[in-house]
């Protein structure tokens, strides 16, 4: 759960730019966006920050960013 580990995802719903905002010592090693039907459409290992969704189709993905051996997931909207 993003709010329990300090992890923020905005602005949701996102045009172009998704932020991700990690505090509490977490340092992430991968992200990974998925769309609705589980395909990957992202995934990052730098610039883990900010992330250019302007390519992704309108719609509904999770977000999932890696830290060690723990997952944090999120959905958020593509307008």
């Amino acid at each position: 759960d993003f709010s329990k580990c300090n992890v923020k995802l905005y602005p949701n719903p996102t045009h172009s730019v998704l932020n991700l905002s990690v505090n509490d010592g977490i340092c992430l090693d991968k992200i990974t966006i998925v769309d609705i039907t589980g395909k990957i459409a992202i995934e990052q290992t730098e610039n883990l920050s900010k992330i250019n969704v302007e390519q992704l189709s309108k719609g509904v993905y999770i977000l999932t960013a890696y830290s060690g051996d723990q997952k944090f997931q999120e959905k958020f909207i593509k307008e």
